[in-house]
């Protein structure tokens, strides 16, 4: 009896540990590691320098797209970015109403002159990328040439950017608001602008 009892306690102990196994698995699988989104930085970097688009400043959209554009800036031996915040409120018909703060923003002549790269992280209705672009058209006149960039993009935002590492449906597998979750600075203490529009993995 003891012998096939040592039998079953063996086997559900081995089922145990290959439950647990697939469960931490699975939960590594839920982020990208560093290395990853390094790779998918060098992919973006790569699609710009094929163009032969070499810009004189990069400016980020909120601040995932800093971190990204800080990284990306040391391909092109830039020393800083400008990145510029948005205001984002939903309205009560479920629009989005998107704002800045014009005393924030960069001097008019800063950019004067410059192939400028406009970098966001994650673009996925497309309404963001299209207000800084319109912003910059028209709050700085003199900038030479805009190109538009992202790190990750829907398949069929508003404005669909230049250059982009990977497409939703073209080597992503997720949704946008999915993938957000899965980069490696994420956490519960990171406060999204629409924290309830979207799925914090506290762990």
């Amino acid at each position: 009896m003891s012998v096939f009892l040592s039998f079953v306690f063996g086997i559900l102990s081995s089922i145990a540990a290959a439950l647990l196994l697939q469960f931490f698995a699975g939960r590594l699988r839920l982020r990208f590691s560093f290395r990853r989104v390094m790779s998918d930085i060098r992919a973006l970097y790569g699609k710009i320098r094929a163009d032969e688009f070499v810009p004189d400043s990069i400016v980020t959209i909120d601040r995932n797209s800093a971190i990204v554009g800080a990284i990306l800036s040391g391909f092109f031996t830039f020393n800083s970015i400008i990145s510029i915040a948005t205001r984002n409120e939903r309205l009560p018909d479920g629009s989005r109403r998107i704002t800045t703060d014009e005393a924030r923003l960069p001097r008019p002549t800063a950019l004067a002159g410059h192939n400028v790269l406009l970098l966001i992280c994650f673009n996925d209705s497309g309404t963001s990328l299209d207000f800084v672009y319109s912003l910059l058209r028209s709050e700085f006149p003199q900038i030479k040439e805009i190109r538009t960039a992202a790190l990750y993009s829907s398949a069929s935002p508003k404005m669909r950017p230049r250059y982009c590492a990977w497409e939703v449906g073209r080597g992503l597998n997720a949704s946008i608001s999915r993938i957000i979750n899965k980069m490696p600075w994420m956490s519960s203490e990171w406060h999204h602008i629409f924290a309830s529009e979207r799925i914090i993995d506290k762990h």
